[in-house]
């Protein structure tokens, strides 16, 4: 079995939003949010995890064992599983309309919770992969961050990300090297 498809079949219902597919549309429906529907593309299926409205509405409690303080549960809001020539590309995506306050707390949230996903996958199957972790933060705003170029690795969890305009089309294959 695949990391990815042992990571979709062991998830709670509503969180794989999508499995083996080819195009997925990344969408923020958060109150306010103005941050255009984001359509990820690649050349070989993957699979979409949303976390944060499930989070937010209280359906899921990804993190029981804590109290319900600020921030402690938040998390990015999607993570896609793609697989591509040997490597496991684990991608942390945030949606952001005009204010990217908050984007390196919810992507490393993110990032956490993909490091506990798949380590635990790798500790089940008794198999190591090779895996890569990406963030990406898509804006409306991305002149105002870091001048539209990658932006550094983050200060908790060196997790480097990309920046790129919501709306536009993401590749994966262009990313996955």
């Amino acid at each position: 079995m695949s990391l990815i498809n042992w990571v979709c079949n062991s998830l709670s219902n509503g969180i794989v939003q999508a499995h083996n597919v080819n195009s997925f549309i990344l969408r923020d429906l958060s109150p306010g949010n103005k941050c255009n529907p984001t359509t990820v593309t690649a050349s070989n299926p993957f699979s979409v995890l949303k976390l944060d409205n499930l989070i937010s509405a209280g359906t899921l409690d990804l993190f029981p064992f804590f109290l319900n303080n600020p921030g402690i549960k938040r998390c990015a809001d999607y993570v896609i599983l793609y697989y591509k020539n040997g490597i496991y590309w684990v991608l942390i995506s945030e949606l952001k309309s005009n204010n990217s306050s908050g984007c390196e707390s919810q992507l490393d949230a993110g990032y956490t919770l993909s490091l506990v996903l798949i380590n635990t996958a790798q500790r089940v199957l008794n198999q190591k992969f090779a895996i890569k972790y990406k963030g990406v933060l898509f804006s409306n705003r991305i002149d105002k961050i870091y001048n539209n170029n990658d932006a550094p690795s983050s200060t908790l969890l060196q997790l480097n990300y990309y920046k790129r305009y919501c709306g536009v089309e993401f590749n994966l294959d262009a990313h996955a090297s």
